[in-house]
C-alpha cells in the first residue's frame, strides 16, 4: 500500500510517542521523550506499526535529517510484562535480536536505562533469537 504521511515537522512540536521519518520517508520512527532525553526507535515493517492500533500513518511526521539526528537511536527493548531486555538487530523487514544478559553487560555496553522501549508480542516476533550478548 502507499504511505501517506502528515505534515512537516519541527523538533519542538514532537511530542512523546509520536512518529517520525526523514526526508527520504524510507523509515518510520517512535519518538520517546524521557528525563530530558530524546530517543528514536526503528518500527520494522507495516505490520509492525499496524499492530500498535493507535499509530496512524497520517500521523506520521516528516523531519529534516538535523532533527531526525537530534534522536538517539535505541535498539533496546523488553516485552510488555517481561524484564528481559533485548538488542534489536535490524535487516530490512525482519532482524535478529540478542538477549542482553545482566545489568553490567547493558551499562558496559553504554546503554542507558531510559533508552528501553516496551514493545508488543507482534513487534519481537519479526526478530530472531541469535545469541546472548557476552560481557563486555
Amino acid at each position: 500500500p502507499a504511505l501517506m504521511f502528515g505534515l512537516p515537522a519541527q523538533a519542538a512540536t514532537i511530542v512523546d510517542g509520536d512518529v517520525i521519518t526523514g526526508p527520504d520517508k524510507i523509515d518510520v520512527f517512535i519518538v520517546k521523550l524521557i528525563n530530558g532525553k530524546m530517543f528514536k526507535r526503528l518500527v520494522l515493517n507495516t505490520q509492525v506499526f499496524a499492530s500498535y492500533g493507535h499509530l496512524k500513518w497520517e500521523n506520521v511526521q516528516q523531519v529534516s535529517q538535523a532533527v531526525l539526528d537530534s534522536y538517539v537511536t535505541s535498539d533496546v527493548v523488553r516485552m510488555d510484562g517481561d524484564t528481559m531486555v533485548y538488542r534489536l538487530i535490524p535487516d530490512g523487514d525482519t532482524g535478529t535480536k540478542q538477549w542482553i544478559g545482566t545489568a553490567e553487560v547493558f551499562l558496559g555496553l553504554g546503554y542507558d536505562w531510559d533508552m528501553i522501549y516496551t514493545i508488543n508480542m507482534i513487534s519481537i516476533e519479526f526478530f530472531n533469537l541469535v545469541n546472548l550478548v557476552n560481557p563486555v
